[in-house]
């Protein structure tokens, strides 16, 4: 089925689930000093809105982009409060502070502001998936009733955004966008945010007996949160924590086990967030993981020749323009970039060069 199919059947049970006739809730947020980066979970954006908007007021998230005027359908109106709400560029809330709002709530996931997403450990090896994130772990195996909720509402606004056009500047993994759609991970997906624990699992296999015995496996493995965890023997019980080399399959097999769905929790309460907003059977189904990223982030690249094509240049780079030698720089320095800076570039509404 061609792409444009799978979106027009998207869009239809997206009408079909539209709550027409209502209006967007007024929420009043609270704005610190603080950078989204470095705020405490009970007064960050996120938490507000969470808090804020109630069961009913949700309804809001079934509007299709038509229920309101301007390209992008606003969820709800921003009041805003607090000694940092002069650092918000708009004075009243016309489209420009709900998207400053879902920006820092983005900004706030992607942080040790919440608990809810960790970065790939692919980001401490410097390789493909660095810059990726996760849903966290749980601890004990099980969420909190509050996460349970937070992974939720994170999971309705990804389904606003997948039918309003409001876009999440959200950067996860793609194994997260196979487990929303239900397929099955393979090795090559862990690797994909977890290089270096698929290596390690490699070297085991290419173990002799006298290598294994002298590398001391123990029934124990490093999650992507960092932490050590127990793992399950897919056979039988573990007589003691050591593994014998007769074993290896069985450590080799449980610890992918836990590795592949070891945020299968968080990924279940995000995709009844989701289902709560767009038609999950009917629309989510049709899609591809890249298709349901695109719906939900945008494009995940920013096209830096439609940005040098509507360039402007100031003072003494008027004149020279994109041939001025600190321009011509500035152009290849952008287009190192990763994809999140230049995100973060494209926000920027005025440039000047003077």
């Amino acid at each position: 089925m061609y792409l444009s199919q799978k979106s027009r059947l998207f869009l239809l049970g997206c009408t079909l689930t539209n709550q027409s006739g209502t209006s967007a809730p007024r929420i009043l947020v609270q704005v610190g000093l603080d950078p989204p980066n470095s705020r405490l979970e009970k007064t960050s954006v996120f938490e507000q809105v969470r808090s804020k908007l109630s069961d009913r007021q949700r309804t809001t998230l079934r509007v299709t982009q038509d229920g309101y005027q301007g390209a992008e359908s606003q969820y709800w109106r921003v009041e805003l409060s607090g000694v940092g709400a002069a650092a918000w560029s708009d004075t009243q809330d016309a489209g420009g502070l709900f998207r400053a709002c879902t920006r820092d709530i983005c900004m706030e996931l992607q942080s040790t502001t919440l608990p809810l997403l960790v970065p790939s450990p692919n980001a401490a090896l410097g390789v493909e998936g660095r810059d990726r994130w996760l849903p966290t772990p749980p601890l004990s195996g099980k969420l909190s009733d509050t996460a349970r909720e937070q992974y939720k509402f994170l999971g309705a606004l990804m389904g606003a955004a997948a039918r309003g056009a409001s876009f999440m500047e959200l950067d996860l993994a793609a194994a997260v966008w196979k487990k929303l759609l239900g397929e099955t991970l393979t090795v090559d997906d862990l690797s994909s945010f977890d290089e270096r624990i698929v290596q390690y699992l490699k070297n085991l296999v290419a173990m002799s007996e006298g290598e294994w015995d002298a590398a001391d496996v123990r029934w124990r493995i490093r999650n992507a949160g960092g932490r050590i965890v127990a793992l399950t023997p897919a056979k039988g019980d573990a007589a003691s924590d050591v593994v014998p080399f007769t074993r290896r399959d069985d450590y080799i097999a449980a610890a992918l086990a836990l590795r592949l769905g070891e945020f299968d929790e968080p990924i279940a309460q995000m995709k009844a967030g989701l289902g709560e907003v767009v038609p999950v059977r009917n629309g989510m189904g049709l899609m591809g993981w890249r298709e349901l990223e695109q719906r939900v982030c945008g494009e995940p690249r920013i096209d830096l020749e439609v940005l040098k094509s509507i360039a402007k240049y100031d003072g003494e780079y008027r004149r020279q323009g994109a041939s001025h030698p600190v321009i011509a720089m500035f152009w290849r320095v952008m287009d190192g970039m990763t994809e999140q800076v230049c995100k973060l570039k494209s926000h920027i509404r005025q440039h000047s060069c003077a």
